[in-house]
C-alpha cells in the first residue's frame, strides 16, 4: 500500500511539473508573438501592466474558437478581431444569433439583416449546387434532421418525399406547403400503420415552418445571394426567429450557398 500510495505521489508531483513547463513555454510564446507588426491585430495586454498582446492574420485562416464565461468578453474580443480584419480590407459576415452585432457592423461600414424584420429570406429547398438532384436531396434531409434532431425513420420518410415530390414537378415544385401537404395526405398508400405514425411525428416537426417568420422567410421577395453576402461587411441577425431548428436551417443554408 506505501508503495502505490508514494508511487502515485510521484507521478502527481512529475504531472504538476509538467504542467509548470508547459505553462512557462506557452507565457514565452505568447511574448514572442506579441509584437506589433502588420500581419498583427492587437486584443489588448496580457495583464494590467502587462505587454501588448497581438493575434497574427495567419492564425484565423483556420476554424478558431473564444472560450468563457458569460460577461468575461467573448463578444468584445471577437468585434476586437473582426475590427482588425476590416481595416485590412477583409468582407465580414457575422451570424448574429441574439442581435448583438447590429452597432458594431454599421461601425465598420457595414449593414445589418433582421430576418424575420427586413424583407429578405431564403428557400433551402431552391438552393442546389451543381444541378445534382441526388446531392441536393441528401444536404436537404441532413440538414432538416440535423436542424429537429429527427430519428431515423423520420429521416428516412423525410427523404422518399422529397424524392416524390421532385419526381412528379420537379425541384421547382419543392416546397414547405408541398412537404406539408404529402405527409398529411391519407390516401390508404402507406403499408403500416407505424408509417403513418412516423408521417405524423415529421408533420409535426415541420409544419411550423409554413407559418409566421418561417414562411416570411421561404417566400421573402429579396433572396440572399452569395454575391450580395461577400460584397460588404453584413451581421445577419437572427434574434426574431425564435425557432432553434429554422435558425439552424437558415444558417446552415448560407453556408451551403459560400462554400
Amino acid at each position: 500500500m506505501n508503495s502505490q500510495y508514494h508511487s502515485k505521489k510521484i507521478n502527481d508531483e512529475y504531472s504538476y511539473i509538467k504542467n509548470i513547463i508547459k505553462a512557462v513555454i506557452f507565457i514565452d510564446k505568447l511574448k514572442k508573438i506579441s509584437m506589433k507588426n502588420n500581419e498583427n491585430i492587437l486584443l489588448g495586454r496580457i495583464n494590467d501592466n502587462g505587454p501588448l498582446f497581438y493575434i497574427s492574420k495567419n492564425d484565423l485562416i483556420n476554424h478558431i474558437g473564444i472560450f468563457g464565461l458569460s460577461g468575461f468578453g467573448k463578444t468584445t474580443t471577437c468585434m476586437r478581431v473582426l475590427e482588425g480584419l476590416a481595416s485590412n480590407g477583409y468582407k465580414i459576415l457575422v451570424f448574429d444569433w441574439h442581435g448583438e452585432y447590429e452597432r458594431f457592423i454599421k461601425s465598420i461600414g457595414g449593414y445589418s439583416i433582421k430576418l424575420g424584420v427586413d424583407d429578405y429570406g431564403i428557400n433551402p429547398l431552391m438552393v442546389m449546387i451543381n444541378n445534382d438532384i441526388s446531392e441536393h436531396i441528401g444536404f436537404l434531409t441532413d440538414m432538416f434532421t440535423e436542424a429537429f434532431q429527427l430519428s431515423m425513420p423520420q429521416s428516412y420518410i423525410l427523404r422518399k418525399i422529397l424524392l416524390e415530390i421532385i419526381s412528379k414537378s420537379n425541384i421547382q415544385g419543392l416546397t414547405i406547403n408541398r412537404i406539408i401537404e404529402e405527409l398529411s395526405s391519407k390516401k390508404g398508400q402507406y403499408v403500416s400503420n407505424y408509417e403513418v405514425e412516423i408521417r405524423m411525428a415529421l408533420l409535426r416537426r415541420l409544419e411550423p415552418l409554413n407559418y409566421g417568420v418561417s414562411k416570411s422567410i421561404f417566400n421573402a421577395t429579396k433572396v440572399l445571394s452569395a454575391n450580395e453576402l461577400l460584397s460588404s461587411n453584413i451581421s445577419i441577425n437572427f434574434k426574431n426567429l425564435s425557432e432553434e431548428g429554422l435558425k439552424r436551417i437558415v444558417a446552415y443554408t448560407i453556408m451551403r450557398i459560400l462554400y
